[in-house]
């Protein structure tokens, strides 16, 4: 008889990606809720002022060009 013990596979933990500016004030509401609820995310910075929402790699992502978005 075989005594090994079968190993449970580990769920992949998949972090969330935001697209923030901290000018804007839903980023604060949003960083608040994933903080208070402790989901695991990673920022990337949009820079309005350079009119980074507008950009097509942006727009492909989120046609609406609004600040934050959350890509799970």
């Amino acid at each position: 008889m075989n005594n090994t013990k079968k190993e449970k596979a580990k769920p992949v933990v998949k972090k969330l990606t935001v697209y923030r500016n901290y000018f804007i004030s839903d980023t604060r509401t949003i960083l608040a809720l994933l903080k208070i609820s402790q989901i695991e995310y990673v920022f990337e910075a949009v820079d309005i002022f350079e009119g980074g929402h507008q950009k097509a790699s942006y727009l492909e992502m989120n046609p609406c060009g609004t600040i934050p978005m959350i890509i799970d």
